[in-house]
């Protein structure tokens, strides 16, 4: 128990120091507006590599893979419509699956990406 609390502590302590250290450096009157402008810079960067327009574009490209795959199988295929191509069952497992995920499936812009990204599948799929 000791060794966890230690360990919590020194975070604590680090990040706090960070934290200091940070405030102290956008205050220094020459060095503050260069720190700023680096520090946006970076993290402007970073963020957008992580929670960015990348990381959208990986979660549709395997939500893209995932409606593939379902629509092989047939999944979900509404009663009556044996003619429904793999596509168009894809397409509806799609729409389901990128609002479950938090897109907009009605966006033009997602369902242009979804609609090239599952097109680009389906044909790899059908040459294995």
């Amino acid at each position: 128990m000791g060794q966890h609390f230690l360990t919590i502590s020194t975070y604590l302590i680090s990040a706090l120091l960070l934290i200091l250290l940070h405030f102290l450096l956008t205050m220094i009157p020459g060095l503050g507006n260069c720190y700023r402008r680096w520090f946006t810079l970076i993290w402007t960067r970073l963020l957008d590599g992580v929670k960015g327009r990348d990381f959208a574009y990986e979660i549709l490209k395997n939500l893209a893979a995932t409606a593939a795959a379902a629509g092989e199988r047939g999944e979900k295929a509404p009663a009556g419509s044996g003619a429904l191509s793999r596509r168009a069952q894809a397409l509806s497992v799609g729409r389901d699956l990128l609002s479950y995920r938090g897109f907009n499936p009605d966006d033009p812009l997602v369902a242009a990406v979804f609609a090239h990204l599952l097109d680009a599948e389906l044909a790899s799929r059908e040459r294995k």
